[in-house]
């Protein structure tokens, strides 16, 4: 599982939340490492935010895309009117969860993307 988001706070909910449902996961936050993590190894889930230091969140979203197409994205932002995610929905149907994110936000939304087992672990 990949998480894209520079705020510290969230980036270690979602490092103890995974380790509590045994996924691995590679948390980052800038744009550049995103791109380099999406390069060394497939995903089977990516959280991503939007406002990201270095960049549009467009570049990491569109390369998840384009190499592994199967992959769930969600998006997580705190500006859900934002003309970025006007652009992202309308390339396809996706899962955006505004923050401030909840544990069980992200137990609902891990569930619902097919990963049941994983889910129960961390009840």
């Amino acid at each position: 599982m990949l998480v894209v988001d520079d705020d510290e706070s969230l980036q270690n909910l979602f490092k103890l939340f995974l380790k509590k449902i045994g996924f691995s996961r590679v948390v980052v936050g800038t744009v550049k490492e995103a791109l380099a993590a999406l390069e060394k190894q497939k995903f089977d889930l990516i959280f991503l935010d939007l406002k990201l230091p270095d960049g549009p969140a467009d570049d990491v979203y569109e390369t998840a895309r384009a190499g592994q197409p199967d992959c769930p994205i969600v998006i997580i932002t705190g500006y859900p009117d934002s003309d970025m995610l006007d652009r992202i929905l309308s390339k396809g149907p996706i899962t955006v969860l505004k923050k401030p994110l909840k544990v069980e936000q992200l137990k609902t939304t891990v569930r619902i993307l097919g990963h049941k087992e994983a889910v129960k672990l961390a009840a």
